[in-house]
Parts: structure tokens; C-alpha cells; sequence
């Protein structure tokens, strides 16, 4: 689903990343770093382009970005450059034995720099709606771990599409090759990582984790499956480390998630008897047309969450703001989307932070709200939508060495607890299916295990941060089912401090009782958002530091 409020994407996702900064619309030849075309130089090594994809910002340094080059879905004469933006770690000993994690934005259409300012990176954009500057994010997951961050698909964030007959970007949005599938987009994005690993070869034996959230259950499955069988075909020495995936809220079979809405909502008190029959009337009406006609599925659903933006949610045309009052699908807390993510569109006006972060010359599309519409309409109309990923983490379950996690939150009316270990039941059921051996014992004793329920700090915590229920799918490998207290669809940005807690519990493999405890930074949550976080909490800055 669309990682984040409607219009929220259009006016920073694209609105402003494009219009403000962009220069031109042929092929950018200032400031836009193809680092595809720097690796096929006899005369640079790896540490020269380090250096060319360097962000250096006001005295600072921010990592490493530019934009690799990979084959278009299905016109062979375009080539797709994806924005990518690698943070080191930043509270780690060695950079080169840190993990390397791989965050995908949801949407279809969210950029990963959204995921990075706004959620989990090592900055996030605060200030004002005059003036906006990077900050660093104490609870960010990029502290132990290094953090590679990409836009796609393409065309979304500053990723863009070029035509080789013309040399120059294919900016009419009519006119776009849009990829239109998870397999096809995780393809690029393996082209990417495979790249990334040549220039910078001291991380390619690092133990490597994807995470992600909401679309990204169809993003993260596919991208774990590609991985591993990826490894079957390569040496020892050529191998992926691949060692964990963590995704949250995520879509992954909408047969079994899409019929829990009318419950969630209810429970949540924000509709009435009447209003949940309407709504399963209308979920079972999707449903019929999941496996036939996806667009059609789609509308239907979509008349409730407005998540492409058709229908307009500010305007109270769509089912959920009508029932609810609320223009913030993601966040039952909310009645609309925190105003704190507004800053990152500020700071991308800046000439200076475009030009240190390379995205200068990236060019403009034609029309950017259709642009956004394009990317994810793609998906729809492919019949990526309706695809049910729950196989491919049954397969890596079964046939790979990896812990995994799904996540949830329960402020989340969009794809919370009810709808996620929906999603769950169906990964377990198809595991029985896909191992009859070991399938059948770890779905049971998923069933028949008790949560945990977890504090960040048991002797000093009086509220809880959520519940964990972990299984053993093999020798010191296992799969854990997290929900987060007081959470929106995008947790990290919601409840920094648990999320935070969460992934280092789930990457260390600890406990989620007391036993698990480790200390967490003692500071507030000003890179969160919303109602317990953010700017609201008194100790955090308003203006730039």
C-alpha cells in the first residue's frame, strides 16, 4: 500500500523533489552521478567513485549516493537509473563488519529517502514550515547496521528513465516503461545491490538483511526468494550473506487480510454495526475479482482507502473519510498526516542540499501527480496487486538460513495486527504445503506458543511496547510475529524507541521478555511523529540547532 498518506506522496514524493530541484528535461549532465557507467572506467577503482557519490552538506558528512543504471521491464532501448543513498553505520566499531541492511519503501511509488528521513535513517528532516534541516536520529536502525536506501521503482523519488536512441530522459509520463511487477522491480534492485557491492567490495561478505514495509510484503518475499536462488547459481566466495528479513504492516495475501477490515475498524470504534456490514459487503465484492480482474478488485477496495489518490481523500469523497472523519488511512490516532514529514519537501527545495545530495539535475516528469499515479497503477493493472506473496516466505522458511519477522502496529487501520497475522496464518499454511516435513510443526507450535509481552525496559517501563511471539523454523534460525503498541503504518517514524528495540532484539537474536533486555539510547523521540512523538514532546528543537 501507499507507505504514506495520498497527498502527503504527491506533494513531497514527487510535487517537490522534481519541480524545485530539477533543472532539465533531456539527460542531466551536471551533478547526477551514473555510477554504472563510473564502474565500467579502466581508470577508476572502487575507493575514486566512494569519493564522486560522497554527500558532504554544510561541514557534514551524509554517506553516499547516486544513481545505477539497470535494463528497462520491457523496452530494451530504456535504461532505468535508481537513485541510491547508503548511510554507514553510525554507532558501530567497524564499518566493514556491520550488516548491511536493504530498506524498500512501500507504495508502490514511495522513495526510499522517505524511509530514511522520515522513519529509520541516521537523520531526519526537522524545523519548521519556513526552514528545514537534517538532525540526528538517536534511535535509528542504521546505527549498528550500514543502510542502503533506494527510489524504485522507477521514476519514483529522483529515479528517472532515459531512451539510448536519444540520449536523452523519457520525461512524458505517457510515454514511460513503468515496471509493473514485484519480481521485476526486485530484479532491478539485485542488479542495483550487485553493483553496489563493486563499489564498495569490503561489504559484500557482511551478513545482509532486508526490511521493509506495507507493498514491500510483496517487495521483501520476492526480494528474499531472487536472493536465495540467486546463491544456488554462484560459488561460496560470490554468495549474498543473507541472513534476516524484517518487514512491516506488509501486503501478502489479500484473500485472507482484506476480510478483516470490517472487525479492525470496528474494534478500533470507529465505525458502527451497520457501517461493518457495509464494509465486509464490500471486501467480499473485492475478493471475488482478486484472481480474474485485478483492476477491478482494486477499484473497489481502493472507493474505501483512496490510496492512489483517485478519489481524493482531503476532499471526504472516499469511504473511510467519510465513516471516520479521518484523511490519515495509516494511523487511527490521527486525523491527518503528521505535519513533521512536511519538512523534508522544504529541505529538497534547497539548491545546496540538491546539489550535495546529487539530484540537481535529476529531470522533471511531464506531470507529477500522474507520474505517481503511473508507478502505481502499474502494479494494479499488471495484477501484481492481487498476487499473493505468502509462498515466497514460505520458501525462504523452508530453503534458506535466514530469521525472519513480521511486524505490525496496532494504530494501523490500514494493514494492523488483525490484518497482518492474517497474513501470517496464510505464510504457515503455505508452509505446510511447501514442507510437509517441518511445515506442520512449526505452524503448530506457532499456534499453540504464548506472546511475550515485551518492554523496551522491564524494571524502569511502565507502559508496554508491544507483544512478540517467536518459533524455531531450525537449527539457531527462527520466526517472530511482532506487534507495536500505539504505532502507525509506518512504525519507525511513529514510535522511534520501540522499533528501535525491536529490530535489535529480532537481529541478535534475543529474548522479548526481561531476559532480552539490553540498554537503548537515553534520549526523546524527536524524530518520531504524531501523537507521542515528535515535535509535541517539549525537549525537541523547533528550529534548526
Amino acid at each position: 500500500m501507499y507507505s504514506q498518506h495520498l497527498l502527503l506522496c504527491f506533494t513531497i514524493f514527487t510535487a517537490i523533489s522534481y519541480a524545485t530541484v530539477a533543472t532539465k528535461n533531456d539527460m542531466p549532465t551536471t551533478n547526477t552521478v551514473f555510477v554504472t557507467k563510473l564502474l565500467k572506467s579502466e581508470k577508476l577503482f572502487p575507493k575514486d567513485i566512494q569519493n564522486l557519490t560522497a554527500i558532504n552538506y554544510k561541514n557534514e558528512f551524509y554517506g553516499y549516493a547516486g544513481h545505477y543504471t539497470v535494463p528497462a521491464q520491457h523496452n530494451p532501448n530504456f535504461d532505468n537509473h535508481i537513485y541510491t543513498w547508503y548511510q554507514p553505520c553510525s554507532d558501530c566499531e567497524d564499518e566493514t563488519k556491520a550488516p548491511l541492511l536493504f530498506w524498500l519503501q512501500g507504495g508502490p511509488g514511495g522513495p526510499g529517502w522517505f524511509g530514511a528521513f522520515a522513519e529509520l535513517g541516521n537523520w531526519y528532516v526537522g524545523g519548521n514550515t519556513t526552514d528545514a534541516e537534517p538532525h540526528k536520529r538517536c534511535f535509528s536502525w542504521c546505527a549498528k547496521n550500514n543502510c542502503l536506501f533506494i527510489d524504485q521503482p522507477v521514476n519514483s523519488g529522483f529515479s528517472f528513465q532515459t531512451d539510448r536512441t536519444t540520449g536523452k530522459a523519457v520525461t512524458d509520463v505517457s510515454k514511460v516503461d513503468y515496471t509493473d511487477t514485484s519480481k521485476s522491480a526486485m530484479s532491478q534492485a539485485l542488479s542495483v545491490l550487485l553493483q553496489f557491492y563493486q563499489v564498495f567490495p569490503e561489504l559484500k561478505s557482511n551478513k545482509f538483511i532486508i526490511s521493509g514495509e506495507s507493498y514491500g510484503g510483496l517487495y521483501t518475499g520476492n526480494f528474499g526468494y531472487l536472493i536465495m536462488k540467486y546463491n544456488e547459481k554462484q560459488p561460496l566466495s560470490e554468495q549474498i550473506n543473507f541472513k534476516a528479513l524484517a518487514v512491516g504492516d506488509p501486503c501478502i495475501n489479500w484473500k485472507t487480510q482484506m476480510l478483516t477490515y470490517p472487525n479492525t475498524l470496528y474494534g478500533m470504534g470507529v465505525i458502527m454495526l451497520d457501517e461493518r456490514a457495509d464494509l465486509l459487503a464490500r471486501m467480499e465484492e473485492s475478493v471475488k475479482y482478486l484472481d480474474d480482474n485485478c483492476p477491478k478488485s482494486f477499484n473497489i477496495w481502493n472507493q474505501v482507502w483512496d490510496d492512489n489518490g483517485g478519489l481524493g481523500p482531503s476532499q471526504g469523497r472516499g469511504w473511510f473519510a467519510r465513516t471516520t472523519g479521518s484523511f490519515n488511512t495509516e494511523n487511527i490516532l490521527m486525523g491527518n498526516s503528521p505535519t513533521g514529514w512536511e519538512y523534508m519537501g522544504i529541505f529538497w527545495q534547497k539548491q545546496e542540499a540538491a546539489e550535495a545530495f546529487h539530484v540537481a539535475s535529476v529531470p522533471k516528469p511531464s506531470s507529477t501527480k500522474q507520474n505517481a499515479l503511473n508507478i502505481y497503477d502499474a502494479f494494479v493493472n499488471s495484477g501484481d496487486w492481487c498476487a499473493n506473496s505468502s509462498w515466497t516466505y514460505a520458501e525462504l522458511i523452508a530453503n534458506s538460513e535466514i530469521d525472519l519477522m513480521i511486524y505490525s502496529s496496532t494504530a494501523d487501520p490500514l494493514l494492523g495486527p488483525p490484518t497482518t497475522e492474517a497474513g501470517v496464518f496464510s505464510i504457515l499454511s503455505e508452509l505446510v504445503e511447501r514442507a510437509p516435513k517441518t511445515g506442520p510443526t512449526i505452524k503448530n507450535t506457532f499456534e499453540t506458543t504464548k506472546k511475550d509481552v515485551w518492554f523496551v525496559d522491564s524494571k524502569h517501563d511502565e507502559d508496554p511496547a508491544g507483544y512478540a511471539k517467536c518459533v524455531s523454523t531450525g537449527t539457531d534460525r527462527r520466526f517472530c510475529y511482532t506487534v507495536v503498541r500505539n504505532a502507525g503504518h509506518e512504525m519507525p517514524g511513529y514510535q522511534p524507541r520501540a522499533a528501535y528495540d525491536m529490530l535489535y532484539r529480532f537481529l541478535e537474536k534475543r529474548e522479548w521478555s526481561t531476559i532480552g533486555d539490553r540498554p537503548v539510547p537515553e534520549c526523546s523521540e524527536c524524530s518520531g511523529v504524531g501523537p507521542f512523538a515528535g515535535a509535541s514532546l517539549p525537549s525537541c528543537h523547533l528550529v534548526n540547532e
